[in-house]
């Protein structure tokens, strides 16, 4: 069998780069020509990705999701041109503001007996520069995405659904912004959890990423807003609000 591994250092938090390698739309920092899910939802167990490369092969690839734990590790087995290919990628926090990731690829079926032509160094160049791409994106724009306006201490009413699924929970908020929320419910939520939200009062309502669930209040849970907004119907709302 040929192997071989990538071991890359980010310098950003373990949340936040599981949060961007992991986004539903996957992959969309990358060079790839196209990627999307194929069958199953995103980033659950079983669930299929369709690639295209963008290179002289343009081999489709068949991608499995066979693993997933969240801001620990992710495994796959990808199908492409009569090979297989096991990759497996661990997430660790060296500290509070570093990441590394260590992935592992492993080839079995008849590519043991090519891994020594120009397909075996591409396959491998490749894979290095989606990391070098995932380092990237992190690194530049994850500190803005994550840039939180003012807090402000607000119980109001809300709803949340889970996207794809008809099942709504009650709860209400403890602390707003116009990124996100600290809201508790009456069942606990997830994390990497996609919700739709309602903000009870006003009838407005948005989609949410769970972000953050405390181990120790299992149904209180941090969400960030996709498009950050006052959906909290505060009426004079701080001035570092976008669209105040």
């Amino acid at each position: 069998m040929a192997r071989f591994e990538i071991r890359v250092t980010i310098n950003r938090p373990l949340s936040e780069v599981f949060d961007i390698y992991t986004q539903p739309d996957a992959f969309r920092w990358t060079n790839l020509r196209s990627i999307r899910w194929a069958s199953g939802r995103p980033w659950k167990v079983g669930s299929r990705l369709r690639i295209e490369l963008d290179d002289a092969y343009g081999t489709p690839v068949d991608q499995l999701l066979t693993d997933f734990e969240p801001d620990a590790f992710v495994a796959f087995i990808s199908h492409f041109g009569g090979i297989t290919m096991q990759s497996q990628v661990h997430f660790r926090a060296i500290s509070r503001t570093q990441t590394e990731i260590e992935a592992h690829m492993e080839f079995i079926d008849r590519f043991s007996r090519i891994s020594s032509l120009p397909l075996g160094s591409s396959i491998e160049q490749a894979t290095r520069q989606f990391y070098d791409d995932l380092k990237r994106e992190c690194e530049r724009t994850v500190a803005h995405k994550h840039r939180r306006s003012t807090r402000v201490p607000l119980m109001v009413g809300i709803e949340t659904r889970e996207i794809g699924t008809p099942q709504k929970c009650e709860g209400e908020t403890v602390v707003v912004n116009c990124h996100g929320a600290l809201i508790s419910t009456i069942v606990p939520l997830q994390v990497r959890m996609r919700i739709e939200v309602r903000v009870i009062p006003t009838g407005r309502h948005t989609v949410a990423n769970v972000v953050h669930v405390d181990p120790e209040q299992p149904r209180r849970s941090g969400i960030g807003l996709v498009h950050p907004e006052n959906i909290w119907g505060l009426a004079r709302p701080p001035d570092d609000w976008p669209g105040k």
